[in-house]
Formats: structure tokens, C-alpha cells, sequence
């Protein structure tokens, strides 16, 4: 009789909480709005932080070849001088200077005497001097006979004939002393040839320099100023 009357009690209990409690689906769609109103206060609430970051773009690979050599012998240290402000008269007459330098007949003294140059005019930018310099510099080989005649012109013709092979084979069999002995006399004259030459050569690589330099002072500096 009591295990009847209990069986009948806990029976009633599950009719009652059946009858009031939702369906499966009911409770599956409130436990999504009640979470998604919980995500979304949270989401309000908190601060959204800002994204990491992006990485610095890879350099671009280094040129290579002559492309690369005038990239960095030329343009580089130019457009260096461009961004100081420097005027286009100043970046040509500094060109100038430093190619009438540059074709110095006397081998390795080129620079030094580029250097002199720019102590005596102190206005012009030493940086664009030496590239002009080191551009121009294979031209003293060309350059050596006329300034020979130049100087045969005002001290007479020279007691021995010059030729480079000549001194190429002065060199091989006398030696390094006796053979800078030898070149006493051309390398004097060609050094009175080229200061004779100086105005003319200056003027000549102003002309040429000019233009270049206004196109890449428009190019890769500010405004130029004429």
C-alpha cells in the first residue's frame, strides 16, 4: 500500500513539472539570446584594443653591376647634397670644380687637390666635388698629350719623345725611383698645361654640368633655385 501510494506521488510530481516546463527547442533558443546579450554587454563593455602593427616593407635588394655603382657613387651622395638645399649654380660649379680637379695629370693626387680647391672656395660642396672628381678621373690619360702640347706651347718641345709605352717599359726595367726620374719632366709640363688650361676646362664642365644637374635637382631634391 505504500510503495503504491509513493509510486502515485512521484508520478503526479512528473505530470506537474512536465506541464509547466518549456519544450527542448524553447529552452535551446533562450540559452542562445541569454548568451548572445551576455556577449554582446561583454563586447561593450571591454576595450577593443588596436591591432598589432604591420611589419616595415623588405628593403629593396641592392642593385648590382653599373646600375648599382652609379646608385651609390652618384645618385645617393647627390641627392644627399639636393636635400641640404643647396642651389642649382652651387651643385654645377661644385661639379665643375671638382671634374677640373678630377683630370689633375699627376696619378693618386687627385683628391688631395680637390680638397685644396674647396679650401679656396669654401661655398661649394665638397661632397659634390669629389664625385664629379671621381667620375672624370679616367679622363687624365686622354687628357696628358694635350696637356703636353700645351706646355710645349710656352717652354719649347721636351728633350726625350713621351709615349705611355715608354714608360710602361721605363718602369719594368729601371724600376719604380728611376722611372718616376724619368717622368720628372712630362709630369711638370703637364701639370703647367692643365693650370694654363684651368678657366677652359672649368667652363667646359660648367656647361655640360648644368643641365644634368637642373633635371636632378628637380628630380630628386626640393625646388631648385636659379
Amino acid at each position: 500500500m505504500a510503495r503504491t501510494w509513493r509510486a502515485a506521488y512521484l508520478g503526479a510530481l512528473l505530470a506537474l513539472a512536465a506541464a509547466h516546463s518549456p519544450p527542448p527547442l524553447a529552452l535551446a533558443a533562450r540559452s542562445r539570446r541569454v548568451r548572445g546579450i551576455y556577449v554582446l554587454r561583454g563586447g561593450l563593455g571591454r576595450r577593443r584594443t588596436p591591432p598589432p602593427p604591420l611589419p616595415p616593407p623588405a628593403a629593396p635588394p641592392a642593385a648590382g653591376g653599373v646600375r648599382g655603382v652609379v646608385q651609390r657613387s652618384v645618385i645617393e651622395p647627390l641627392s644627399a647634397v639636393m636635400q641640404r638645399g643647396i642651389t642649382t649654380r652651387t651643385l654645377t660649379a661644385s661639379l665643375a670644380l671638382g671634374g677640373a680637379c678630377g683630370v689633375f695629370p699627376v696619378p693618386l693626387t687627385t683628391w688631395a687637390v680637390t680638397l685644396l680647391a674647396n679650401a679656396a672656395v669654401p661655398s661649394l660642396n665638397p661632397l659634390a666635388m669629389q664625385v664629379a672628381n671621381s667620375i672624370v678621373t679616367p679622363l687624365v690619360v686622354p687628357l696628358f698629350p694635350l696637356f703636353l702640347r700645351v706646355a710645349g706651347v710656352l717652354r719649347g718641345p721636351m728633350r726625350d719623345a713621351f709615349s705611355f709605352g715608354d714608360v710602361r717599359a721605363q718602369f719594368a726595367t729601371l724600376g719604380i725611383v728611376a722611372g718616376l726620374e724619368r717622368l720628372r719632366e712630362p709630369l711638370g709640363r703637364a701639370v703647367l698645361g692643365w693650370a694654363v688650361m684651368l678657366p677652359l676646362i672649368f667652363a667646359v664642365f660648367y656647361a655640360l654640368a648644368f643641365m644634368p644637374a637642373r633635371a636632378f635637382a628637380r628630380q630628386y631634391g626640393p625646388a631648385a633655385k636659379i
